[in-house]
């Protein structure tokens, strides 16, 4: 069991840090997108700060899990609270936002 968290850990890593290159970059599968002109570059600069920051959090979270650290358990459950608040942000500003362009 410990040779899969190890594997998940890992896979965070690289995710992790595959956000935050994208992030910066603005390249990738991130922004492969059918949205229309006139919303591209704002919505490419939302997704590049949303990716940055999930990035920087799934880094962490992997850190801590790869190097085991037992008495900051507390913090790794904090940070997977923040990625699941990320989400939710996402979702609700890019509605809010590009909503009636996303129909």
């Amino acid at each position: 069991m410990d040779d899969i968290n190890n594997l998940i850990a890992l896979l965070n890593l690289i995710l992790g840090l595959y956000f935050v290159i994208a992030g910066l970059l603005r390249k990738g599968s991130l922004y492969k997108n059918e949205y229309p002109a006139e919303i591209q570059a704002e919505a490419r600069r939302a997704i590049s700060v949303f990716s940055i920051i999930a990035g920087l959090l799934l880094t962490a979270i992997s850190c801590l899990e790869i190097y085991q650290v037992e008495n900051l358990q507390w913090l790794n459950y904090t940070l997977w609270g923040l990625c699941m608040v990320l989400v939710i942000v996402c979702v609700i500003y890019f509605k809010k936002k590009f909503g009636r362009y996303l129909k």
